[in-house]
């Protein structure tokens, strides 16, 4: 019977080839991820017209989690420095897209989150994390755009822009001050915040406020908004449907359209609005 010829020969001397290549790769890469700059990015990214978060991940020549890590944290600390000559909204959406990108391979690994520096806009663009461990992204300050469709994700900052949020799903946001349309066309989000701008939770569904003061029109348009608020501004949940709303202090008007219930403290003076009003106890 004829036996199988051996894949290496007769000698060691091929193993040590195959590996002494294998290192050399391994150096070639490791030398690739660490020269990777945000420029070549921009040129790898040929069509701008129709960024992604997946063309930006398959422009990065990182495997594993571990070296997206590495290689997105760099990129994103590279464009803070450099941030005022991004001009074009691609090219901030890109580093966007960075942010969340290793946000989720953070998340993968087990890590308690990305911290990205101050003033970024489209931070957590697209991100998605998971139902049973949502991805965390940390800042002192967050700019305009951050978490525009997001799923199963966190933001711990002082402050997040404009915008924050925009159809969102699953998402919990914890900072000092937020600003205008956070939340829009969102579901199932969690807001706790020193104060938040106007037209919070526009036309938003099953979501959650706790707020020491928010602008004016909050929850317009929204369904199952439950909202604990110490002031308010005007029109408070205008057309909104099946709200619960806990008003500590006082606003300077309520909704006069749509359905849901409000607590009030005992001695506030009487409301115009169409909600159903409830002495708190």
């Amino acid at each position: 019977m004829k036996l199988p010829r051996p894949s290496f020969g007769d000698s060691s001397r091929s193993l040590e080839e195959l590996s002494d290549i294998n290192r050399r790769e391994e150096k070639a890469r490791g030398r690739l991820l660490d020269e990777f700059s945000l420029d070549e990015l921009f040129l790898n990214l040929s069509s701008k017209d129709s960024i992604s978060k997946a063309r930006v991940r398959a422009a990065l020549p990182a495997h594993g989690d571990r070296e997206i890590v590495a290689v997105t944290l760099r990129l994103v600390n590279d464009a803070a420095a450099r941030y005022p000559t991004f001009c074009m909204q691609w090219q901030r959406k890109a580093i966007g897209y960075l942010t969340s990108i290793g946000a989720e391979a953070m998340s993968r690994l087990g890590s308690l989150g990305i911290e990205v520096p101050d003033g970024l806009d489209f931070v957590g663009l697209e991100a998605e994390g998971d139902s049973s461990r949502h991805a965390l992204i940390r800042a002192r300050k967050i700019g305009d755009f951050a978490g525009v469709k997001a799923r199963f994700i966190d933001f711990r900052a002082d402050s997040i822009g404009d915008f924050a949020l925009r159809k969102a799903e699953c998402c919990n946001v914890q900072v000092r001050a937020a600003g205008h349309r956070l939340g829009e066309d969102g579901s199932d989000i969690t807001l706790r915040a020193r104060e938040a701008g106007d037209w919070l939770m526009l036309r938003s569904r099953r979501c959650f406020v706790d707020a020491r003061q928010v602008g004016s029109l909050a929850g317009l348009d929204s369904n199952g908004l439950e909202i604990h608020v110490n002031r308010a501004g005007t029109e408070l949940c205008e057309r909104a449907m099946n709200v619960v709303i806990h008003l500590h202090r006082g606003a300077r008007s309520l909704g006069t359209r749509g359905s849901g219930v409000i607590y009030v403290r005992r001695g506030s003076p009487s409301w115009r609005t169409c909600f159903r009003v409830e002495k708190m106890r």
